[in-house]
């Protein structure tokens, strides 16, 4: 496709941007829109870098979902959700998700789907039940990533051809192309850390292929490309001086998916690439004390991460409280006190300070 070509408007692939740009006016009125400047700015200026003469074709979207993925429409809409940004360790990692989605931009994936399907018929269905459920206000979050998830749908030949295109956009750009399968690797890794409970299916590989299949791809494509002269660039101060403010609450909004086995392995990951692991530490208690506030043995875990924590570092001042409330589930009274009393006096206004003052009072 030409940079700054449209569709003819009499033909099959206008109707598909026609719904597509449906699902971009949602996306830029959803309350899961993040509108952070700095933030914004560097993703966009990454696919811009990437995109090259298609940047002014995109438009990108950086959504609070915590999910890895990243999506790209036939119409130039680019989501990129939290969930991939939390994961990604440095801008070499996060190039190549963008640059794959770029690539099945740049090949028309979508109308070459479109066209290819076998069921016609089961298409033009869904194609009008998408096209009414983006004109129901009231469209739930859930409902709008399954449908993009499911119109999203390529080919394994497809996916391969948008790999290749993910590492050459590495490669042009000099990053580290290696970089491409790690994070796949990385995934791997979170979802063996569920066991029996390793999902089958997702919004996710609705529309890509198994992580295991796309590492051994992607290492495949490095090791063709990779020269003995080239530049290992992949920019992980610069990434992480952007991500690095807002994975906080990247790493609340994970555990509020409660998904401990899977969380903990992804904390242990994030851990061994050594960036503030203070306050990874304290979001490793947290899932300890989250998990199950009457195990015995995951209250001592978070004891152990918190302390690890105020060791190292880094971490907020409301590791005081939470340590506070598992030395009071251990009945450490005295040890609860004393945290409690930590966190009243380095966040007196905190919203449940009044809370933990009348914890705090004598009986009697």
């Amino acid at each position: 496709m030409k940079a700054g070509v449209q569709p003819l408007l009499t033909s099959d692939e206008a109707g598909l941007w026609l719904m597509f740009d449906k699902f971009e006016a949602t996306a830029k009125t959803s309350g899961q829109r993040l509108i952070d400047p700095a933030l914004h700015n560097y993703v966009s200026q990454l696919v811009c870098k990437l995109a090259g003469p298609y940047c002014p074709d995109v438009r990108v979207y950086v959504m609070r979902v915590p999910e890895f993925n990243a999506s790209m429409a036939p119409n130039g809409m680019m989501n990129v959700f939290s969930g991939l940004l939390l994961r990604a360790h440095n801008e070499a990692q996060l190039s190549m998700v963008i640059g794959h989605e770029i690539g099945h931009f740049v090949r028309r994936h979508s109308i070459q789907r479109m066209r290819d399907m076998s069921d016609k018929a089961a298409f033009h269905t869904f194609f009008s039940i998408a096209m009414g459920a983006v004109g129901i206000p009231a469209m739930s979050d859930i409902a709008y990533l399954g449908i993009m998830g499911s119109i999203s749908a390529f080919s394994r030949d497809h996916e391969r051809e948008a790999d290749k295109f993910g590492v050459l956009f590495m490669r042009d750009h000099n990053y580290d192309i290696t970089e491409g399968a790690k994070i796949w690797e990385n995934l791997i890794r979170e979802l063996d850390a569920l066991g029996d409970d390793r999902p089958t299916r997702s919004f996710f590989f609705a529309s890509h292929p198994p992580p295991d299949e796309r590492a051994k791809t992607l290492n495949l494509f490095a090791d063709k490309l990779q020269g003995p002269a080239f530049p290992a660039k992949d920019n992980r101060d610069a990434y992480r001086a952007v991500i690095g403010k807002h994975r906080h609450w990247m790493l609340e909004d994970e555990i509020r998916q409660r998904r401990p086995k899977r969380t903990l392995e992804l904390i242990k990951i994030l851990i061994a690439d050594g960036y503030n692991v203070g306050e990874l530490k304290f979001f490793e208690g947290e899932v300890y004390r989250l998990r199950n506030d009457k195990d015995e043995d995951d209250l001592n875990n978070a004891v152990s991460a918190y302390h690890e924590a105020k060791r190292l570092g880094g971490y907020p001042a409301k590791l005081h409280r939470s340590l506070g409330i598992v030395y009071r589930r251990l009945d450490r009274i005295d040890d609860a006190r004393d945290e409690l009393g930590q966190y009243l006096r380095l966040m007196p206004d905190a919203p449940d300070a009044p809370f933990i003052r009348q914890m705090l009072k004598p009986v009697g």
